[in-house]
């Protein structure tokens, strides 16, 4: 349980610093969201490819596709995921974007409700409410840009609970798998990070139309080696191995230092946040907190 604790703290605080990378690469260089999504597939792959091979996992790219269907939905629900948060950083700014993807967190227990048939505790209803409350105390209504911004994050949010669901589900499978053919934990972790950047290389690769000649720069490529090696191939295989580590929510409760790293970050590197997205994160978050706590210990 230690090791897994550790894993999701380092894959959150990780995946709290891609904003950073995101906007150097936008506002510095001028490269679209779509070629910072590209690059972050393309440096990820390559990583974690390099990861798996010196690991001698690469079998288990093949391995996985014994559960190829939720490899799929795993694979196309965290490329969107992905997309909408770019999209919402690039608008809103790192601190907003990370608060609102965790609504996420609170949208995949109610799929997993009505898919999985798991129990929700009466309790969970005020967590619902302190989140609606966090995103109206942001104001969305105030500004256009702010707003497209809340409306692309509520969007990751959203697809972010089909993420989780998926998640989970292939977790199960696999663990319900015979024991000669179930692939260990760290296999899975690393395996759904190979899919996950392959799908955003292939889903993206026509920013290389447009944003080929500032792609193409040292500048560029030198910042998307380490973005894709910090926070994506590292962040999202720690992320995944501390994810389906958890037991009513142990774990995961300590996935929430990806939007405190966040709101540090732009508070050191862009002026500070604005202390309605600082009350509003905080009702978020405490929604989050309430719906872990209320899951059954053992609870997965």
């Amino acid at each position: 349980m230690l090791a897994a604790r550790v894993a999701m703290f380092l894959g959150a605080s990780f995946m709290g610093g891609v904003g950073l990378f995101l906007t150097y690469l936008t506002k510095g260089l001028g490269i679209s969201v779509f070629g910072a999504v590209e690059f972050r597939g393309l440096f990820g792959l390559a990583w974690i490819s390099i990861i798996l091979a010196a690991s001698k996992k690469l079998h288990v790219i093949k391995e996985l596709l014994e559960h190829k269907s939720l490899v799929l939905a795993v694979t196309v629900t965290s490329v969107l995921t992905i997309f909408f948060y770019f999209m919402t950083i690039d608008t809103a700014g790192l601190a907003i974007a990370a608060f609102l993807l965790y609504v996420g967190n609170l949208v995949a227990v109610l799929f997993m409700r009505a898919f999985l048939k798991e129990p929700m505790a009466r309790i969970t209803y005020v967590a619902y409410g302190l989140a609606l409350a966090g995103v109206l105390v942001m104001e969305p209504w105030g500004d256009a840009t702010l707003t497209w911004g809340i409306i692309t994050g509520i969007s990751s949010a959203i697809i972010l609970g089909f993420l989780n669901l998926s998640k989970k589900k292939l977790f199960m499978t696999n663990a319900a798998s015979l024991a000669g053919k179930s692939l260990p934990e760290t296999d899975i972790s690393l395996g759904l990070t190979w899919y996950t950047t392959l799908g955003l290389l292939a889903g993206f690769s026509f920013s290389w139309i447009n944003d080929a000649p500032v792609m193409a720069t040292w500048n560029a490529m030198f910042a998307a080696v380490f973005l894709g090696l910090i926070p994506t191939a590292l962040a999202f295989s720690l992320f995944n191995y501390g994810f389906q580590s958890d037991k009513g929510g142990n774990v995961l409760i300590i996935s929430y230092a990806e939007p405190v790293v966040a709101a540090v970050f732009q508070v050191l590197f862009f002026g500070g946040v604005p202390l309605a997205v600082v009350i509003g994160g905080a009702c978020i978050i405490a929604g989050n907190i309430i719906t872990l706590k209320a899951r059954k210990p053992g609870q997965e």
